[in-house]
């Protein structure tokens, strides 16, 4: 995770207004800040399709 605002960048993604309202709604009943849920979404993701491309 980054240690400071100068480590960070802005991601910007188009979404349906559908499921960013559940998506919304999720992560207040799980307490948790939506950025910290795609922080983990994309880790997991790259983490998934890295060692994909290490098997190839």
């Amino acid at each position: 995770m980054p240690r400071s605002d100068k480590d960070v960048v802005y991601v910007r993604a188009r979404v349906p207004k559908d499921i960013h309202l559940r998506f919304k709604i999720a992560s207040l009943r799980a307490g948790k800040d939506m950025d910290k849920i795609i922080n983990e979404l994309i880790v997991t993701w790259l983490d998934e399709n890295e060692s994909k491309q290490e098997a190839s």
